[in-house]
């Protein structure tokens, strides 16, 4: 079996989910200490409410409803009744019957109260992203329900943000954004600042049938990703790579997702590297130029960039391998990420292809600063978005390591680069070639350092010193 065939499930190492893990443990402390507090006190809020909700028609004192929460698992969250007996609850079409005391819970929010009761349970957090009845979660696509990935809150990020003034699609990216910087910090925000919504009351009005509207736009939007198909352009610069031209060209027609366009770009090499790709060259996605005179890697890719027609532009090298859905799934990521620049995991491989063992988990993201201390982006695990970026963005310097120069460039424009931590590309190390020189790879980066960012000699060694660490922990 080839190797670009080789389907294989990859686990985040311990170390990667090291301090979410301590973290998580802390907050599961404090919601139980302060869940166990608070059920004190939520005893007269019980007798209080329970007995005006008990008085004014008869009916059940509390509100159950089956939401999902952490990993898409159902719970029955608890509330104070806010509807009258005859409410449906169940036909979104019809607008919730609310009663006069209702009202006022709702508005103070101390209809979420009996929710404490979740929290030691274990089902909730107090900070979270709120659940939702499970057709939202049906209708999320992968990306979406990331939301999931933690506990949901009593009190979240999009509720602080907008609540029901900003629209689903606007909820779950704040919702994303808080799983993403999970922080004792960022607990601590949303806790102050749930106290400034709740006493300002915006946004608190949600009426029923906006649940049937958010739901339809979910399944819309689903739909819509499910049928792009954009173009890929895939850049190959060509340099006497005859020996493993014919795989590299092999792993792109194997693909599952078939939208590209293959792109050669042949630094005049004095082997026969394009006589073994002219059979391939019937296929109309595929095309071959010449360089004028040998420029480098970067001028070749550069070349290729310039007549690249795809929305996105992906990187391989001559000698390198894909799994056979990496296209499928990065374009996947990248769309509803809604991402300029994505990466993958990958695994090193000898020179003849075969896997060592040694994989690249890459982290869920990374930005110009944590950049600057681990090069773990590999070039032919990247995909770009040239709705997002120019072509001038995406330009490769013709530079030592112009790879890893350009993506310190383009991350000094946006936030953040996303990786996909399962590997998908396999990194071929062949004997003599640069990369394999481990004195040439050291002294490049430092260059980088010094004559590209222009840092001065002490913030060159203290990023050095991690690029350092990190380069010996993905070879170990």
């Amino acid at each position: 079996m080839s190797v670009f065939c080789y389907n294989r499930v990859i686990v985040m190492t311990t170390a990667r989910k090291g301090l979410p893990i301590v973290y998580c443990a802390f907050k599961r402390l404090l919601d139980i200490v302060f869940s166990l507090i608070g059920v004190v006190f939520l005893i007269p809020v019980i007798l209080i409410f329970g007995s005006l909700i008990k008085l004014q028609d008869g009916g059940p004192i509390f509100f159950k409803q089956v939401r999902i929460g952490k990993n898409g698992k159902p719970f029955k969250l608890i509330k104070f009744r806010s509807m009258t007996i005859d409410n449906n609850m169940y036909d979104f079409k019809e607008e919730d019957k609310i009663t006069k005391l209702g009202e006022f819970i709702r508005k103070t929010s101390i209809d979420e109260l009996p929710q404490i009761w979740n929290v030691l349970k274990g089902n909730m957090s107090f900070i979270g992203p709120r659940p939702w009845v499970k057709d939202y979660y049906e209708n999320m696509n992968t990306e979406q329900r990331r939301r999931h990935d933690v506990r949901p809150g009593i009190a979240g990020l999009a509720q602080v943000s907008g609540r029901n003034n900003i629209n689903i699609l606007e909820k779950i990216k704040y919702d994303i954004e808080y799983v993403e910087n999970l922080s004792l910090f960022e607990d601590i925000k949303v806790f102050f600042l749930t106290i400034k919504a709740v006493v300002s009351q915006d946004g608190v009005h949600h009426k029923k049938r906006s649940v049937e509207n958010e739901i339809e736009m979910l399944k819309q939007t689903k739909e819509e990703l499910k049928n792009l198909k954009p173009l890929v352009s895939i850049i190959v610069p060509v340099f006497n790579a005859e020996r493993y031209i014919v795989d590299t060209t092999k792993t792109v027609l194997s693909q599952t997702y078939e939208n590209w366009e293959l792109i050669f770009v042949n630094d005049c090499s004095d082997d026969n590297s394009k006589e073994v790709v002219r059979p391939y060259l019937k296929d109309k996605r595929i095309r071959w130029y010449d360089l004028i005179k040998n420029s480098g890697a970067s001028t070749a890719r550069n070349e290729g960039v310039k007549r690249a027609n795809g929305r996105y532009v992906a990187f391989l090298d001559a000698d390198d391998l894909w799994e056979k859905d990496k296209l499928e799934e990065q374009v996947r990521f990248m769309l509803e990420k809604d991402c300029a620049f994505s990466f993958t995991g990958y695994e090193f491989a000898d020179a003849n292809g075969r896997p060592n063992g040694k994989k690249v988990i890459v982290p869920r993201k990374i930005s110009y600063k944590q950049a600057l201390k681990n090069t773990t982006i590999s070039t032919p695990a990247v995909m770009l978005d040239l709705e997002k970026l120019s072509k001038k963005d995406i330009e490769m310097p013709n530079v030592p390591s112009e790879d890893t120069a350009t993506w310190w460039k383009i991350l000094k424009k946006i936030k953040y680069a996303y990786g996909i931590p399962k590997v998908y590309m396999y990194y071929r190390r062949s004997d003599g070639t640069l990369s394999a020189n481990k004195k040439t790879a050291i002294k490049r980066t430092w260059n980088l350092y010094r004559k590209v960012e222009k840092f001065n000699v002490v913030k060159s060694f203290y990023y050095f010193c991690f690029y350092a660490f990190n380069a010996v922990r993905r070879r170990i």
